[in-house]
């Protein structure tokens, strides 16, 4: 069985498999997991709890290409029906983290969160994996529309990073202590390691963002902080600790080099840094935005430039490449959010003339935005397949009803701004024009909150999908395509009742 199985996984790294037809892929799925029912019958059954199955390659061997055929064949039924075979193994080898990791990314493909999210919990990674294998979870959470979950675990992997910054001086004291001087270059370079990661730095800024975006009033961002705690960020020392080699693959492209080594892999790191950076401005200009409004009148212009400066620098870094930039930049988030913070400029600097015209722009990019989040919606429902292609229309309406959220803050802040100071003994009023173009953009907001708010009341999904016939070619269980349907509906089910949640808190908001 063994020199079997070497032969499978030789044959797959000379891409044998690249030639083969649909229908040659299906047999050979057919195949192998029979392969693995027999080899786990013969050898399989005496195991202890934390053993892995002899014959378990086979089942991720067919995991692997049941992935192959759903990217040829352009349907999710191939993704499922690898959930259920993963599914099936992992009852039969409860520790195989090869299944673990291969089920998270499928979850993942097909926007499936809280599956993703229990197979997470059951690699139970600890201290230096939550840096190295983190990211592979952390990373999708939050584009799923789960918002709590998302909350909790960004909340629980900035806790081990805040830990190791105390643990790793621990260490260094030690060291001197006991006179082990030779291990301090060691620890100095594992404590740097960690500091300039770029999953910390990422998990920190998600985190701050989210925290905005759920705020319920204007006051709560005011006691909110803004920025992350290490502010200065050293983008040129950012780390990827990403370990993608503890995923098992047999694909032809690891005999030229290791997955940390490929180019394509150090292309996706400079873009995911500059996304990155494009999150970070959002940040930076809010907090100048409130340092404007806290500030005394004497204060206020270089207040005013930092938000200058701020803005420079955002539409500087704005420019499309192409990774998962995409979904970020189709969402107009410069377009918009840079405008309203022009708006908010204006408004300090007490220049109107504009405001007017900076309104109807940004109500014309808001009518872009809910009008690609309707199509991809309505396509969705209309879909054959309402499951292929789902994690990125979901990921566009998180970012869509981010930058709402984004916005409406942004407009309650103009407000404040706006307002005369309480505590002047004046009879000043809200300038009238400002007032009007306020009450405009909050309508604006609105309208595109109840759009989008009617759009998710209507996308639901079905809870039948049969893949009977297939299961039973492999030999599974209808069960455990049952117990997947179920999941990837109830992760749908749940983000879409906390982001409509968010949208009333945020209508709310902007008419209180």
């Amino acid at each position: 069985m063994q020199r079997h199985l070497c032969s499978l996984q030789l044959s797959r790294l000379c891409s044998n498999h690249r030639n083969l037809s649909s229908d040659h892929l299906a047999a050979l799925v057919t195949a192998f997991s029979l392969h693995y029912q027999h080899g786990y019958q013969t050898y399989g059954l005496n195991l202890l709890y934390t053993d892995q199955g002899p014959s378990d390659p086979y089942a991720i061997l067919a995991a692997h290409i049941l992935y192959d055929l759903s990217e040829s064949t352009q349907s999710s039924k191939p993704i499922i029906t690898a959930l259920v075979l993963l599914e099936n193994l992992l009852m039969k080898s409860p520790c195989s983290f090869n299944a673990k990791l291969l089920s998270l990314r499928l979850f993942h493909t097909i926007g499936a969160g809280i599956g993703a999210h229990q197979v997470y919990e059951t690699l139970d990674l600890k201290h230096l994996q939550m840096d190295s294998l983190g990211y592979s979870h952390c990373a999708r959470l939050p584009t799923t529309g789960l918002l709590t979950l998302t909350a909790t675990l960004l909340d629980s992997t900035l806790k081990f990073f805040s830990s190791n910054y105390k643990d790793s001086s621990d260490h260094l004291t030690f060291c001197y202590k006991y006179g082990s001087f030779i291990k301090l270059n060691d620890f100095m370079d594992f404590r740097e390691k960690l500091n300039n990661s770029f999953h910390y730095t990422m998990v920190a800024v998600d985190r701050i963002i989210l925290n905005i975006v759920q705020c319920t009033s204007i006051d709560s961002l005011y006691n909110a902080n803004i920025l992350p705690k290490d502010n200065n960020i050293e983008w040129e020392k950012l780390r990827d600790n990403h370990d993608l080699s503890v995923y098992i693959s047999w694909d032809p492209e690891r005999i030229e080099s290791t997955p940390e080594d490929a180019r394509e892999i150090k292309d996706l790191f400079i873009q995911n840094v500059h996304f990155l950076k494009l999150r970070t401005h959002i940040l930076w200009a809010l907090s100048a935005s409130v340092n404007i409004i806290k500030s005394h009148d004497s204060a206020r212009n270089s207040c005013v430039d930092t938000l200058r400066g701020v803005q420079k620098d955002w539409a500087d870094i704005y420019h499309k490449i192409s990774s998962r930039l995409h979904s970020h930049l189709d969402c107009r988030y410069f377009e918009i959010l840079g405008q309203l913070f022009n708006l908010f400029v204006n408004i300090s600097v007490e220049d109107t003339a504009n405001c007017g015209a900076i309104v109807t722009d940004v109500q014309s990019n808001f009518k872009r935005l809910t009008g690609v989040v309707v199509d991809l919606v309505g396509q969705q429902r209309r879909s054959g397949d309402c499951y292929w292609k789902r994690r990125s229309v979901l990921e566009t309406v998180v970012n869509a009803v981010e930058i709402i959220s984004l916005s409406a803050t942004i407009c309650l802040l103009c407000n404040d701004l706006a307002k005369p100071p309480q505590n002047k003994r004046s009879k000043k009023k809200m300038d009238a024009s400002t007032k009007c173009v306020l009450n405009d953009l909050a309508s604006v907001i609105k309208n595109e909150l109840n759009t989008i708010d009617s759009c998710l009341e209507n996308w639901t999904l079905p809870d039948e999908f049969d893949l009977s016939d297939r299961l039973a070619l492999l030999n599974l269980s209808a069960n455990g395509q049952n117990s997947v349907i179920e999941n990837i509906v109830n992760s749908h089910t749940t983000a879409v009742k906390e982001l409509r949640t968010l949208l009333k808190a945020k209508l709310k908001m902007l008419s209180g």
